[in-house]
């Protein structure tokens, strides 16, 4: 149905060296959410592995007003369930929504087998778009993290006429400098880029990015397939001035 989606990847690793990754991460306060990667890639290649397996249901409860529902395999190291709301009016500057988690940690085998972590994570989220001069979007998310930390993030994004966009984000968190270790902070950049799969539909496909230097516990989010402001504003036909 229109709104109601199945979406899965399967991973296979036909030549790696993952194998070589033997060091345990140094530290991993608060919790051991993404510093465990290794343990995962080390077991990439024995079998199909199965990297999201989730369901989507979106709905506009009334005008500008949007939910999404989501349950299943989020991503290769979580499984849960949760829920998106949006309260987007295309002709504002100024747009505002919610959204949160209930996370299980997955096995390191990439099935259906779960870790004794969870927990809930939630974020209320701010957006702007700058059409003064350089035209740019802004993101603010307050919240609770994946390892439990709370704090902020923000982004700054630019699109283009080709649909590519592009932009930065750093998070700041109640884990402190030295408790974070090397990097201080969560930082990165990201890179969206649409493509066409022949013979598939006419629909274009987005190819996401994220560059971090560091993979640390702190200030990690789950790695969604969709958000509803982007999908939203992709679709919105009334343009701010």
């Amino acid at each position: 149905r229109s709104n109601l989606l199945f979406s899965t990847n399967l991973k296979v690793s036909l030549l790696d060296n993952f194998d070589d990754l033997i060091y345990p991460p140094v530290n991993t306060y608060p919790a051991q959410v993404r510093s465990d990667i290794k343990k995962y890639l080390n077991n990439l290649g024995e079998n199909i592995s199965i990297g999201r397996a989730q369901f989507e249901y979106f709905k506009t409860i009334k005008t500008n007003n949007h939910l999404l529902l989501t349950a299943g395999i989020f991503e290769e190291m979580f499984s849960g369930y949760g829920f998106e709301y949006l309260k987007f009016n295309p002709k504002s500057r100024i747009n505002w929504g919610f959204e949160a988690s209930k996370v299980y940690k997955r096995g390191y085998k990439f099935d259906f087998d779960l870790l004794d972590y969870t927990n809930t994570t939630y974020f209320f989220n701010v957006f702007y778009k700058f059409r003064k001069g350089i035209a740019f979007d802004a993101k603010l998310s307050f919240g609770e993290y994946l390892a439990g930390d709370k704090g902020m993030t923000i982004e700054l994004s630019r699109s283009f006429r080709n649909g590519i966009s592009m932009g930065i984000f750093a998070t700041k968190t109640d884990v402190s400098a030295d408790q974070f270790g090397e990097g201080s902070f969560d930082k990165g950049i990201f890179f969206n880029i649409p493509f066409n799969l022949p013979f598939v539909s006419n629909e274009r496909k987005i190819s996401n990015f994220t560059w971090r230097p560091l993979t640390k516990d702190p200030a990690s989010k789950l790695i969604k397939r969709n958000n509803l402001y982007s999908l939203v504003n992709k679709y919105s036909v009334i343009a701010v001035d």
